[in-house]
């Protein structure tokens, strides 16, 4: 089985935190959380359509996240 699964899986040598790899934990998780908590919060609610919001731009700028994994 490892002789058939050679022939159509190689080796990456990426290591395993590679920011190539993890865009997602390395860029948007951090932009998200600092945009989101740049200023205090009243509520749950707030922090709720602040996230929404957050995601909606970051979803609408598509040269943001090209930027990322480029």
């Amino acid at each position: 089985m490892t002789t058939e699964l050679s022939v159509a899986i190689q080796k990456n040598n990426w290591p395993p935190r590679s920011r190539d790899l993890t865009p997602c934990d390395f860029f948007v998780w951090p932009y998200l959380k600092n945009s989101v908590y740049k200023t205090p919060m009243d509520n749950l609610e707030q922090l709720q359509d602040r996230i929404r919001n957050k995601i909606t731009e970051i979803n609408d700028n598509a040269g943001l996240l090209q930027n990322v994994t480029n």
